[in-house]
């Protein structure tokens, strides 16, 4: 009986040759990738919806898209000075402007107090997109991002983050570096905490209740080209102080500047837990660290109460800085009527 492994070697040929180890290698054909619409639908059938928006968690707690902070205080507006759009601007507070608009559009560029939160959490200016930086007397300024050192320095370093706390409503800012350059530990960096902060201003003298109509005058006209001389009486002399001068108060803002100063301070941790409640005298100082934000949705209107046709004439509906108000024409127009009152006298006798 033949068995069927004799008859397999009967049938093939004897070969006494090595066996070739490449010989029995067989290559597999893969299949090639799936089309980019195949993927999507088996993707899809496993329950997957490629839809949805990535989720995004804002520790931060600022709105996304452009935004105005407002002081509590003094109600002053986080402001770029000068309307700076280079690295190196102060950012400061001002008194509130109205964005402006150009043809029912947001223009960035024109307002100087709309800022926006990163995706790295960094404040930033809208009419530049710089990021606001922390300088080395802890005030505002404007950055451009900077390569790498081998060391933080105050020209290199990692921009501060600044987040929002609806509880207390102040802005803290967040250092991943020693900020005084002092080679402090990480540890103690993160002992400390910092609040950004807008710094009073008072005035130290009261403006005299009364005045004769050419000292109204001489407010608009250099005093040098008068050639009426002024005699002042023992009551118009402005360089005795009275008794309305009073002691300046630290918290006191009461100056007619428009602008204050704003700045990073220190605060011991622990002060949430300390937080004076509104009707706390303490509550005063804690103002000038309390922030509102109001975000900027422009909305189309039929009736617009502030037409902009062009970029000329975008500021139409916005008071311009370098024309005098009302309230002072009138004052000038009084100060004229006074001066012509008292000519018209003096003529007579």
């Amino acid at each position: 009986m033949v068995t069927q492994d004799q008859a397999n070697n009967s049938a093939s040929p004897q070969n006494n040759s090595p066996v070739d180890d490449s010989s029995s290698m067989s290559i597999i054909t893969l299949e090639p990738p799936p089309s980019y619409a195949e993927a999507r639908s088996s993707m899809d059938a496993g329950g997957m919806n490629l839809t949805e928006f990535h989720p995004f968690e804002n520790t931060n707690f600022f709105p996304s898209g452009v935004f105005v902070l407002r002081n509590r205080s003094s109600l002053k507006a986080l402001d770029v000075k000068g309307e700076g759009n280079q690295a190196g601007a102060r950012v400061i507070g001002y008194t509130p402007k109205r964005p402006t608009l150009l043809d029912g559009t947001l223009l960035h560029k024109g307002n100087n107090q709309l800022f926006f939160l990163d995706w790295h959490g960094c404040l930033c200016a809208a009419n530049c997109g710089l990021r606001v930086d922390v300088d080395e007397n802890f005030g505002l300024v404007l950055s451009k991002p900077q390569p790498i050192s081998p060391r933080p320095t105050r020209d290199s370093h990692p921009p501060p983050q600044f987040r929002y706390d609806p509880l207390t409503r102040t802005i803290s800012v967040v250092f991943s570096h020693d900020p005084t350059f002092s080679n402090a530990t990480l540890q103690e960096i993160a002992s400390v905490e910092y609040l950004l902060e807008l710094q009073p201003k008072s005035s130290l003298r009261h403006p005299a209740t009364s005045s004769s109509p050419l000292e109204k005058l001489s407010k608009w006209l250099p005093i040098n080209k008068l050639s009426v001389p002024i005699n002042e009486g023992p009551s118009e002399a402005a360089t005795i102080p009275d008794s309305r001068v009073e002691l300046e108060d630290s918290e006191l803002d009461d100056s007619p500047d428009l602008t204050r100063d704003i700045c990073v301070v220190s605060v011991a941790p622990g002060w949430r837990e300390k937080f004076p409640s509104s009707s706390s005298p303490e509550a005063r100082k804690w103002l000038k660290r309390q922030w509102d934000i109001a975000s900027i949705i422009v909305k189309p209107r039929h009736q617009s109460t502030c037409p902009v046709t062009s970029p000329s004439t975008r500021n139409s509906c916005l008071s311009d800085p370098n024309l005098p108000s009302s309230n002072v024409l009138d004052d000038l127009s009084q100060a004229l009527g006074d001066l012509g009152s008292e000519i018209s006298r003096v003529l007579r006798l």
